[in-house]
């Protein structure tokens, strides 16, 4: 019988033993296409990310040096632009000017341009240069011919980094997809006596929804300065503040307990016998009740509809749990040792995000008022023809 003391220390660097397991890969589903798919978010945030940020703002920092000098109003107006997605609106400034004798005219009003909804407030801009009205101009010295009126940074411009979030899910993607092709049986495992299992590291996931919530949320305060129908008013603030609260979420989650564990012996084959050793790190008198389970997932690709309203995710399906131990003891919480069996009639793991199984051991605990301990941690059951030692 396989046993782990409790007075163990924790160290997981036991002498290995004889032979390794021999790394199998895993047949990956869909990653051409999800590689395709990113490609195609990061080139289109790139190409759009060029005209709607980076020009403007090349633009700007150039207009510091250009020569100022007065211009008549010629015609001022609100411009509306209708099509099947509804009506934006434009300012539209003509004016003139003269240099060493020869006359110009122009139309920029600053150097983002384009058309976007809310009248209001172009409406208040086209107000202040009524037809006649002298007002300064901004000129290019080495072109004359390129002026502008509103030459100052605005916060609008910050809409053209929306395309860069399309950038960094694209990459995600493509990322994403690489790195389940490289998944594999893990062959150190099985040439360790005692294993150290380890979880997804909850700072990551914390800094991550953190960061998208501010970018989000920086978009939804240009919303909120800008002329937009109320419902996007509704709908981005609303994910805004389900973003935030997810993002509170995950980071008083960083301070919850963690469980260490090891497990003995790292060949583990349907039908073997494993030695489990815990002990919970952090302030566990918060920890009400805690239950421990040994799960086999079967992870799958599904994939529904077709065409435009084609939608892919990635489900777990469980296909077999046992509960290893529920105890609301603090000294059972703290600390302990038990063991259990893989079931000779279950499959082994099978690595792959998208198309796999897996194997695992969860720590569920629960803490009032506060989010609960949720740790998963991963497993490698080797196929039972597979010879590790």
């Amino acid at each position: 019988m396989i046993r782990l003391n409790k007075d163990q220390s924790f160290t997981g660097d036991s002498p290995p033993s004889r032979g390794t397991a021999a790394a199998a890969t895993a047949k990956r589903t869909g990653k051409t296409a999800l590689i395709l798919f990113g490609s195609v978010f990061a080139l289109a945030g790139l190409f759009l990310l060029k005209p709607l940020f980076v020009t403007p703002l090349q633009k700007m920092h150039a207009a510091k040096t250009w020569d100022s000098m007065p211009a008549t109003v010629v015609s001022s107006e609100v411009k509306s632009h209708s099509d099947s997605d509804g009506t934006t609106y434009s300012i539209h400034i003509a004016y003139r000017y003269e240099i060493n004798g020869a006359e110009y005219a122009g139309d920029r009003y600053n150097f983002i341009g384009g058309s976007s909804s809310g009248y209001e407030r172009k409406a208040e801009v086209v107000r202040r240069y009524p037809p006649g009205q002298v007002f300064t101009l901004y000129v290019n010295p080495a072109n004359p011919s390129e002026s502008v009126i509103d030459r100052e940074p605005s916060l609008l411009l910050l809409l053209g980094l929306i395309p860069a979030v399309f950038s960094l899910a694209g990459i995600s993607l493509i990322v994403f997809a690489f790195r389940t092709a490289k998944t594999r049986l893990d062959p150190a495992q099985a040439a360790r006596q005692v294993v150290a299992l380890k979880g997804a590291s909850p700072i990551s996931k914390a800094v991550g929804i953190t960061l998208f919530a501010v970018v989000w949320n920086g978009v939804v305060f240009l919303i909120f300065q800008s002329d937009a129908p109320i419902l996007f008013h509704i709908i981005f603030g609303g994910i805004g503040l389900i973003l935030i609260g997810a993002a509170i979420y995950s980071i008083l989650a960083t301070f919850n307990p963690r469980p260490q564990v090891e497990i003995t012996p790292g060949d583990i084959h349907p039908g073997s016998s494993v030695a489990m050793r815990w002990r919970t790190m952090g302030n566990i008198d918060r920890i009400e009740k805690l239950v421990i389970r040994l799960r086999c997932l079967r992870v799958t690709t599904e994939t529904t509809g077709s065409g435009k309203n084609r939608h892919t995710r990635i489900v777990k399906t469980p296909l077999y749990e046992n509960v290893l131990r529920e105890t609301g003891s603090m000294s059972e919480v703290a600390q302990g040792t038990l063991q259990f069996s893989i079931p000779e009639d279950q499959p082994a793991s099978v690595p792959g995000n998208d198309d796999g199984i897996c194997w695992q051991i969860t720590f569920n605990g629960s803490i009032s008022r506060w989010p609960d301990l949720k740790e998963e941690l991963p497993f490698t059951v080797y196929p039972a023809d597979q010879e590790c030692n």
